[in-house]
């Protein structure tokens, strides 16, 4: 098998037991593939922290290559709970400060760019990711470094207006 899961960082059980990431199975650039353990019927389960587990079932046969496609979807963020997620309440926007410099930023899946464009500069509106009522999933990702997921809780009751997030992403593997 040959994954092409997104996001790649997903990990892969094959039966149950845990193979890795869906990235050091892809095939591509020097990545190995995976070889089923036998013949017949095998679940594939591919899981990733804050997204819905994508379940594919496989008859082993003949030999070849077979590519795994997927998209994982994100949890809606309502239904994460918020004790798993660092959680920031304000009434309009955050910022951020993040290392790597090269990290992007997504709101509830949707891609809305590198970080360093929301920094939360004073009387630069434009540098805030403002953000409509509600609850939000902000993850912060960077190639080569594990993701990190907050929960953002845009309500008028919030004793601050803006608020700016300083994290440092962890590398892949350390």
């Amino acid at each position: 098998l040959a994954f092409r899961v997104t996001p790649p960082d997903a990990y892969v059980l094959v039966n149950g037991t845990l193979i890795g990431q869906a990235r050091e199975w892809s095939g591509q650039k020097g990545k190995p593939t995976y070889q089923l353990p036998g013949p017949g019927e095998h679940v594939i389960k591919l899981r990733k922290a804050g997204m819905h587990d994508y379940l594919i079932g496989v008859t082993a046969g003949g030999g070849g290559t077979t590519a795994v496609v997927a998209r994982l979807a994100a949890i809606p963020t309502e239904q994460v709970e918020t004790t798993d997620l660092q959680s920031y309440r304000v009434r309009e926007a955050v910022g951020f400060r993040v290392q790597p410099a090269s990290a992007v930023v997504s709101v509830d899946g949707q891609p809305m760019g590198a970080a360093a464009r929301f920094a939360g500069r004073r009387g630069q509106p434009d540098s805030w990711l403002a953000l409509r009522p509600g609850l939000h999933r902000v993850t912060l990702s960077a190639p080569g470094y594990r993701s990190r997921d907050l929960a953002v809780d845009v309500t008028g009751g919030a004793e601050e207006e803006r608020q700016r997030i300083e994290v440092t992403l962890a590398r892949e593997g350390g």
